[in-house]
Parts: C-alpha cells; structure tokens; sequence
C-alpha cells in the first residue's frame, strides 16, 4: 500500500533546478568574466559568450556546433599541459553539456558534464546537472552520487540537491542511502522539507521495514496532503496501524474516517476490518451492513456478513445471505450454515427442503448428518435411523455419534434389536460411551419391565 512520486513528477522538479544552475551561468557577459577573468583564455571566454548567446535563443543545437569545433581544432592536452586556447577548459565542457541536456541528449551530456566535474571537482554546478544527465537515462544510483556531491561542494544552502540525492537513491532501490540522505535534509533544512519529501521519505522507511519510524510522517501526510491524495495515505496510515497491532489508534482512525465521510464505502470495510481484528464482532457487522447498502458486496464480503450474523445468534438474516450465495454459487459450506440458521428457528421443514434442493444426492457426511439431524427432529424416525446407519458404515469422522443417533432413531420407532447394536457399537467409542450405555441400559429395561 505504500507510495511513490513518479518519474515524471522527478523530472520536472529536476529540471527546474537545471534552470536555477543555468541561470547563475548564462546571465551575460559580465557573469561569465567576472566568475572566471582569471582562469579562461580569450578564445574559450569569446567562444562561451557565442555559445551563451545562442542558448538564450533556444538554439542549442547552433551553441552545441559552435563548442564542438572549438574543441576539434585544439585536441585536448596531456595532463599537466598548457591549454592555451582552453578548448577543454571546465566551463567549456559545462556548458557544452548544458547544451546537450536542454537539446534532449543526456547521455552526451553525461559525457560532456563528467569532463567538467573532474577538471573542476568544486564545482557544484557541474555535479548538479551531471547528476540530471544520469537520472535523465535512469541511472539513479549515480544521479543520487552525483547530487550529494553537488551539495557538498556548495555552501549547503542547496536543500533541493540533497532532497534529489534522497529521492534518487530511493529509486534506485537503496534504501539505506536515501533514509540517510532524508534524515540529513529534514535535520538541517525542517523549513525546506516538503509533502513529496516526505512522502519519500515514509516509502523508503516503509520499504525497509521500519514502519514506526514512519508513522509521524504517515500522520502528516494523512492530515495534509492535498485531497485527491490524502485517502491514499489514510489508508496506508490505518493499514500500519493494524499490522503494528495498534488496534485503539486503529479504531479510532478508522471510525473517525467512516463517520466524517460517512457514504465513502472503502472506510466502512476498513471500519468493519478492525473491529473484527480487535474480536469486536458486533460492530464489525454494524459497519459492514452499512457498507453493504453503499456499494455490492463480493461474494467473500456477503459470505463474512452470512456468517458474523449467524455467530451473533441472528439466523434471519444470516439465511438471507446464505441464500443468495446458494443461489449464485452452491457450496456445501454455505449450505451447512444455511441449515444450522434454519435450526435456530426450528424451521426444520424449510431446512430439509433447502437440503433436497441444493444437495439432493450429496454424499457429503457433514450434510448428510444434517439431514438426518433433521428427519429426527420432525419425528420421521425411520428416515433418519436410514441416513444415520449409511453415515456410521462410512466410519469416518461422524460414525460414532451416527451409531448413537441411529440407536436412538431406532429405539424411537421400537427398531429395538437394530438398537441395541447401535448402541453396542457406538459405545466403543470413549467419547459417546456413557451416553450409548445409559441408552441401552434404559432400553433393556423398558424391554423387561413391557
């Protein structure tokens, strides 16, 4: 149940930080000289304001040409060689990877922005959109390397750079580097943090199995976030609370939700949900009934609201709901407690007529000592002694108490010497023994005594 930010949303966050770097480089002549009079030959300083000028046009692929054949006509010297015209100076490389970023090419500019991160490994800039370039191809374990390293070699003023590193690294499925890198910006940067910050953060907390942890942000961003999203949290909030076992915080989430949005059905399923986890069955039927007049139950749904009222001793509703998942989709189970709620009202009658109807050739022994439960209880004697005995030869699970109940079957309509053997054998069995003995004791003397 947990949530993530997607690429796209990424992507253009990223992107605006792109713009924040490019705006401190490409803001005119005076910018560039003064950030680098002292370092850039005449050649690269002249070529970087073309460039520059081009790129405030949009023609990035013109800038791109212009750096390139800067670059072709002075092969890059040996490490620790003079490069008089700076052709492979570190803004020349910056900007030709800036270029190739906002002209759709980020691998090109990965290449581009690495040169300039080696040959200036200070410079912020060029980790920052070298960090874009590799998240661009979805290379998110370097783009998180590569924002930390934007942060740390600025000021640390940049939260965005260290909240990007958090992200990535979340994406990339490291989830001990971006909790690492969250705590760090929610540590240093509290009035930086945002609710995408912190829906992140409460994932990768979540994904590494440390939901406590989580929860303070779960109740911020169930609390906060803006409404087409905050339902997502709600439940994932009340999702933790019930696996935590923290089952008063849950209740009172999930009843605070179902009676504030009291015709939003999902709450009254969850509502119902946990109260049954806390074994408070009769609200949990309350709530459920109130969802089923929301929304159509599914067949799991209308079977737990059968079943919660048969337990609850309310059998009229409870044949109700076994009727229509009998007549929808037949199974004994069902069936089983469709005749159990019919016996509740002594409706022995339509009991046996639901049996006759929906499992008229059954061999099942669980429905068939129904029935026969049945035709005793009408006082069809003879029927019964019949079902008992063919259920006893089976000797399955019920045969014991079907030689007693056939024993009594047949005393009942003076069957005495088919009785007497029932009731011989049932009293093998320790568990009926007493009553078998007693029975046949009682039926031996009422035998003498006529």
């Amino acid at each position: 149940m947990a949530c993530s930010m997607g690429n796209s949303g990424l992507a253009l966050n990223i992107r605006y930080v792109l713009a924040l770097v490019l705006l401190g480089f490409f803001s005119g002549n005076g910018a560039l000289a003064a950030s680098t009079n002292d370092e850039i030959p005449m050649a690269a300083r002249m070529v970087l304001t073309r460039a520059e000028t081009l790129m405030d046009h949009k023609d990035y692929a013109q800038a791109i040409n212009v750096l390139t054949t800067f670059q072709s006509r002075s092969p890059a010297p040996p490490a620790g060689q003079p490069d008089p015209k700076g052709a492979h100076h570190p803004l020349v490389y910056f900007y030709l990877g800036n270029c190739y970023l906002l002209h759709g090419n980020a691998a090109k500019a990965q290449a581009a922005l690495t040169q300039a991160a080696t040959r200036a490994p200070d410079m912020a800039a060029a980790w920052q959109n070298l960090a874009k370039a590799h998240y661009e191809q979805a290379h998110y374990a370097e783009a998180a390397r590569c924002f930390e390293a934007a942060y740390e070699r600025s000021d640390q003023s940049n939260a965005e750079a260290l909240g990007f590193s958090a992200l990535s690294a979340h994406m990339a499925g490291q989830h001990a580097a971006a909790i690492r890198a969250f705590q760090r910006l929610f540590d240093h940067h509290p009035k930086a943090v945002t609710l995408t910050w912190k829906a992140n953060f409460a994932q990768a907390l979540l994904e590494s199995d440390q939901p406590r942890r989580a929860l303070p942000l779960l109740r911020d961003l169930a609390t906060r976030s803006p409404m087409e999203n905050r339902a997502k949290w709600q439940e994932i909030l009340l999702f933790q609370y019930i696996q935590l076992n923290m089952h008063e915080k849950a209740q009172a989430l999930a009843k605070r939700l179902a009676y504030s949005q009291c015709t939003t059905a999902k709450w009254w399923k969850a509502l119902a949900q946990v109260q049954l986890a806390a074994g408070h069955e009769q609200q949990a039927l309350v709530a459920l009934t109130i969802y089923s007049y929301l929304t159509p139950l599914s067949t799991e749904e209308k079977k737990l609201l059968a079943d919660l009222s048969l337990q609850l001793d309310l059998p009229r509703p409870a044949i109700r709901g076994y009727l229509d998942l009998m007549n929808a989709h037949p199974e004994a189970s069902v069936l089983r407690n469709l005749i159990i709620a019919c016996q509740r009202l002594e409706e022995y009658e339509t009991a046996l007529g639901y049996l006759n109807r929906f499992a008229a050739n059954t061999r099942s022994t669980d429905l068939l000592m129904l029935k026969a439960d049945l035709l005793y209880a009408l006082k069809r004697f003879g029927d019964a002694e019949s079902v008992y005995h063919r259920i006893a030869r089976q000797n399955g699970p019920h045969a014991a108490r079907a030689w007693l109940m056939a024993g009594y079957a047949a005393w009942q309509h003076n069957d005495l010497e088919f009785g007497k053997t029932a009731f011989k054998v049932a009293a093998k069995n320790s568990r009926h023994r007493k009553a078998a003995q007693l029975a046949l004791r009682q039926m031996m003397e009422k035998g003498n005594a006529r």
